[in-house]
């Protein structure tokens, strides 16, 4: 699946409506369906706010039934985890990412960069890995 949300008013909202309704649709079960919906959520509101906006958003099966994630936008920035406090808001999407994820990262591309997850389908969970940075296009 992929959509082009550089257009959307309200990206977030759009990218967890297509999502859950995908995967709805496919029968995934409720906790990955909802963990991947969560992950999707906080790399589109990343990009909406550090990144100048989304571009396409892609949801991908891979072969060994996980589902891929992978949002663009135009900063060639790469993602930072930021310190995360009780006391204020912000700094804990990236650290959602990764816990919800068994792998996440970054490769460029030309005009910015995507950034991805995989949320494991038939496997356990098991928490993410560090950040990648991928060479690439």
């Amino acid at each position: 699946m992929e959509i082009d949300l550089t257009a959307e008013p309200h990206p977030v909202i759009t990218a967890r409506s297509t999502v859950r309704d995908a995967l709805t649709a496919r029968s995934v079960p409720d906790p990955i369906r909802e963990d991947t919906v969560l992950v999707t959520c906080e790399l589109v509101a990343n990009a909406a706010l550090h990144a100048g906006g989304p571009g396409m958003l892609q949801l991908t099966v891979l072969a060994d039934g996980a589902l891929r994630i992978a949002v663009s936008d135009a900063s060639t920035e790469p993602p930072r985890r930021r310190q995360a406090s009780l006391g204020r808001p912000g700094g804990h999407g990236l650290q959602v990412v990764h816990l919800l994820s068994r792998d996440w990262g970054t490769m460029a591309v030309p005009g910015g960069k995507t950034v991805w997850a995989e949320i494991p389908g038939d496997a356990p969970q098991a928490p993410g890995g560090p950040p990648k940075e991928v060479e690439g296009g």
